[in-house]
């Protein structure tokens, strides 16, 4: 029985994960549930997807929310990112799955934000069209920022005042941290 095996194909976990009413995602032949989302890390990525869906209007790239799995085939991982910005059809091998993005932006949580430093910003730099990986935190007003400079180089960089902006010069879109974390309270 699939539910009593420790390790799992990809087509098992496919067909367990279309079933559950909770998300999991897929390292290399075991599930992981994924944690539930806090208010705040709703806001933020409400506002994110929000800013990028208005940007993005009317182009063949199209923000998609944390429902869609991406599936990594070279590190044999299925996430599901907070927000992947997707360009045309071609990454889409079904209505909920893609095997490429061109940004993808997680909100850390307490619980996440290790796998999201490590484990996903290694594999998320595997797929062949991803140009930036977005890190934004819920407890104060940070995001980090990865940008591909070429095949092997990567830059990093960490914004912190209201008013910086993050870039993403494959779009020529500038949102400014303000308007991410507009109605979040820190307490």
């Amino acid at each position: 029985m699939i539910a009593e095996k420790t390790r799992l194909t990809e087509a098992e976990y496919l067909a367990l994960e279309r079933q559950s009413q909770e998300r999991h995602e897929y390292c290399d032949g075991e599930r992981r549930l994924m944690a539930g989302a806090s208010r705040k890390r709703n806001i933020i990525a409400g506002n994110v997807f929000s800013l990028l869906h208005q940007r993005l209007r009317g182009k063949p790239c199209k923000p998609h929310m944390s429902d869609l799995r991406l599936w990594i085939e070279s590190a044999r991982r299925y996430y599901y990112p907070d927000i992947a910005i997707i360009c045309g059809k071609e990454p889409f091998i079904k209505d909920d799955l893609a095997i490429d993005a061109t940004v993808i932006v997680e909100v850390l949580s307490d619980s996440t934000e290790a796998i999201d430093r490590d484990e996903k910003l290694v594999n998320y730099r595997r797929l062949p069209s991803l140009h930036d990986y977005v890190l934004v935190s819920q407890n104060e007003t940070r995001v980090e920022h990865f940008r591909k400079r070429s095949e092997t180089e990567w830059q990093g960089f960490a914004l912190a005042e209201p008013d910086r902006c993050v870039q993403l010069e494959e779009f020529a879109i500038e949102i400014p941290l303000k308007e991410i974390y507009a109605d979040v309270e820190f307490i």
